[in-house]
């Protein structure tokens, strides 16, 4: 009976037990994840690594698509925002370029509510879901690291660096904004702080603080959710 109902439980959440949904959805996402954050910064700087750039967002956003293929309302939802997001990587319009980081930070925020809703409604913990554990922390920081860049474009100087507004110090140090305050997102997300990069304006610091407590709650909430279920289905094993 254990069994069927987690049978049940698994068809009730949109899941499949296809070879994609155990190793694709989340590791194709992950691997895209990796690709944008690992490899990608350390590209070449000429125009080549512009494009590579744009390709590696589209490739992530395409991912975050077939992630949610396996939930309708998720789906289409995804589909109808990832459209004007990979539009504002490729196309150069003033009101897509100022609108763009936002419309990314709500489809990540869309595809990271797609994963905890599936990780929730599990009762059995398999890779797929460990793997979606990983992928809902990363793309926080990505996230929250969209947030960053719109907040620094409506409140210009938003953030400092060495004395400097990040802008004024980016230009100086030839390195982009963009880069520098996703670098910011993952160190205020983990909690390390270095302090290089810091917020000033109301917003930005009401931005680091919520990236904060939620990276926090992630460990607490989403780990502590995987580890209880994962015991507990060992105790049915053992009972059984």
């Amino acid at each position: 009976m254990v069994h069927d109902r987690d049978s049940q439980q698994t068809t009730s959440s949109g899941a499949s037990p296809s070879f994609f949904d155990e190793l694709g959805g989340n590791a194709i996402l992950l691997g895209m994840l990796v690709f944008l954050l690992v490899v990608v910064p350390f590209l070449p700087v000429d125009d080549t690594e512009g494009v590579i750039t744009q390709v590696a967002w589209s490739a992530l956003i395409i991912a975050g698509i077939l992630r949610t293929r396996g939930r309708r309302h998720f789906l289409w939802a995804a589909l109808i925002i990832a459209f004007p997001s990979i539009l504002s990587r490729w196309i150069d319009v003033a009101w897509l370029a100022n609108t763009g980081p936002l419309v990314i930070a709500l489809f990540f925020a869309l595809i990271v509510a797609h994963i905890m809703a599936d990780i929730f409604s599990q009762r059995r913990v398999q890779l797929d879901h460990i793997l979606g554990g990983i992928n809902v922390y990363v793309l926080l920081g990505v996230m929250f690291a969209r947030l960053h860049v719109a907040n620094e474009i409506y409140n210009p100087d938003s953030y400092m660096l060495g004395g400097l507004p990040l802008a004024v110090a980016a230009e100086q140090a030839g390195q982009h904004v963009e880069d520098l305050l996703q670098y910011f997102s993952f160190t205020t997300l983990t909690t390390l702080g270095y302090g290089d990069v810091h917020p000033v304006s109301d917003t930005a610091r009401v931005l680091s603080n919520a990236e904060a407590v939620i990276g926090q709650l992630f460990v607490a909430i989403l780990i502590a959710r995987l580890v209880s279920v994962y015991t507990s289905r060992r105790t049915l094993d053992l009972d059984g």
